[in-house]
Formats: structure tokens, C-alpha cells, sequence
């Protein structure tokens, strides 16, 4: 195994514990590394490259986290197509990204993209088709579309229930619902599913990651 393939294991490792800027130290080295020896548009920099911009995304460094997915998305659709898994994963992926910075029309845009060409493939249930729709129901909730968001963050949750309590997209799910409902006033909605999360992500992250720590102040909200 190649050192650059090292750096992308250790920067995994430190993305799951919660360290995003040694994760995102540790995704350039790699980053680096793999573009040099496999070439800029081979799927392990690629990869890196979308990984890289989600620990920048938890950092809040989000111009540096769109360039980085932008490139990463673009490649794919060269490489892939526009309806690969892959480049949906992605494409959904710099969609928050986008959101984040207060585009929620070009993010929305991007959300909807994502759900019709998953859809159009039978994807229901996809990772991508599930992270677009949250991320459409997220970018409703800014833009106080308080009921749409938190009827589609509903459906997500009732869609995934199957795929187990501790699941990222169930849990992701329902700290989404839970900031919907804090927003469209169903307080007690909202604390219900506040600390059913925060009891889950502090039983499995530990109650110093930033994930349950981001629960406790909504919990607290």
C-alpha cells in the first residue's frame, strides 16, 4: 500500500472520530499523493478529493470544500455519466455544500437533479436519492419553507426506518426533522426527536464529537 492510500486511511479514521482539521490535513497529503500516482481524474483522487471537501464542510471552510466536490463532481460525469451512484454521491454532497453558503436555489436545483436521475433509475432508496432528499429538506427549512421541509424530512424518516436506529441516515434524518419542527414552532415534536437522536449519537460517537455536541445545542434550542 502506498503512503497516499495510508494518509486516506488515517484521514477516515480522523473524519469518524470528529477530528476534521487532521482529517482535512490528512486528505491533501493524500490527495496529493494520488493525483501523482494514478493521475488527477483516477476514482481513488476523486474520492479523496470529495472526502477532503466534507471535512473542510465540517470546518465551515466551504469555499475551499465546493472546489475541491466541484471538481470531484465534474470528473465523474466525464468518467461515470450523469446517473452514476458515484456522481449522485457527489453531486448531492456540494449541493450542501452550496446551501451552506446561503445559495438555496442553486442547492435546491441540485437536490431535485439528484432525486430525478436516482428516481429515473429505480434508486429509491439510493444513499443519493436519500442525501437528496434531506438536502432539499434542508434547504426548504432556510428558506421558511417550514411545512414542505418537514413533511419530506417525515417521509425520509419513515422510508429508512428499516435500516436501523443507529444508522448516519437515520439519525441524519431525524435531526433534520428535529430542527424542522423547532422551526415551525412544534416544540415538543422537536424535543422528542432531539433527544432520541442525542441519546443515539452520544451512545455511538461519545459525547465530545462534534455531531452529539451539535444535538445538545439544538436539544438545548
Amino acid at each position: 500500500m502506498s503512503i497516499a492510500y495510508e494518509m486516506y486511511g488515517q484521514a477516515g479514521k480522523a473524519y469518524d472520530a470528529g477530528h476534521f482539521a487532521e482529517a482535512a490535513a490528512l486528505y491533501e497529503q493524500a490527495a496529493t499523493g494520488l493525483e501523482a500516482e494514478q493521475g488527477p481524474e483516477a476514482d481513488a483522487t476523486l474520492q479523496t478529493l470529495l472526502e477532503w471537501g466534507l471535512a473542510l464542510y465540517n470546518l465551515r471552510r466551504y469555499t475551499e470544500a465546493e472546489a475541491h466536490q466541484r471538481r470531484s463532481l465534474e470528473a465523474r460525469i466525464r468518467a461515470l455519466g450523469p446517473d452514476h451512484g458515484d456522481t449522485l454521491n457527489t453531486q448531492v454532497r456540494l449541493a450542501e455544500t452550496i446551501g451552506a453558503q446561503g445559495r438555496w436555489d442553486e442547492a435546491e436545483a441540485l437536490a431535485h437533479e439528484t432525486i430525478r436521475l436516482g428516481e429515473a433509475r429505480g434508486w429509491g432508496l439510493h444513499e443519493s436519492v436519500i442525501s437528496g432528499r434531506l438536502a432539499l429538506a434542508w434547504a426548504w427549512c432556510h428558506q421558511e419553507r417550514w411545512e414542505e421541509a418537514t413533511e419530506l424530512a417525515r417521509t425520509v424518516v419513515d422510508q429508512i426506518h428499516t435500516i436501523g436506529e443507529d444508522h448516519p441516515f437515520t439519525l441524519a434524518s431525524r435531526h433534520l426533522l428535529a430542527e424542522c419542527l423547532l422551526q415551525a414552532g412544534e416544540i415538543a415534536g422537536a424535543e422528542e426527536q432531539a433527544r432520541r437522536v442525542h441519546q443515539l449519537r452520544s451512545k455511538k460517537l461519545g459525547d465530545e464529537h462534534p455531531h452529539t455536541q451539535r444535538l445538545r445545542a439544538l436539544l438545548a434550542a
